[in-house]
């Protein structure tokens, strides 16, 4: 595993070429937190794009101008693919939400295990 990266309402991760973001307990993502969490990615990706993996079970809520900034258009995303897992009613609510509103301009798909996830980032990793 690379450093961990951690702010208020996420820590993100680089393992087995994979980008790993889990949402905290309870966090408000707002677009300040989305565009931090995008400078940790960025950050951990360097000159590569790998595939991301994102926890949403511990979302509480995410703004209208974040789930803008997740879809990506109009900026380089520095990732290839997106997987989100989701178990909650209200994760999954956003997580749909965010595919079928947002429109993210990377592959992206929802799961219910972290392992079906990660099997199906796999043909996206650089390593």
């Amino acid at each position: 595993m690379s450093e961990l990266l951690e702010n208020k309402e996420f820590k993100t991760w680089l393992s087995d070429n994979i980008i790993y973001t889990e949402v905290k307990l309870n966090a408000v993502i707002d677009l300040e937190a989305a565009r931090d969490n995008s400078r940790m990615v960025r950050e951990l990706s360097g000159e590569k794009k790998y595939p991301l993996l994102v926890d949403l079970n511990n979302i509480k809520s995410i703004t209208k101008e974040a789930r803008e900034h997740f879809s990506m258009k109009g900026r380089d995303p520095y990732i290839n693919s997106l997987a989100m897992v989701i178990k909650s009613p209200i994760s999954r609510m956003i997580g749909n939400y965010f595919i079928n509103l947002s429109s993210p301009i990377v592959p992206t798909k929802l799961f219910n295990s972290k392992e079906r996830a990660i099997k199906w980032l796999t043909p996206y990793t650089n390593g």
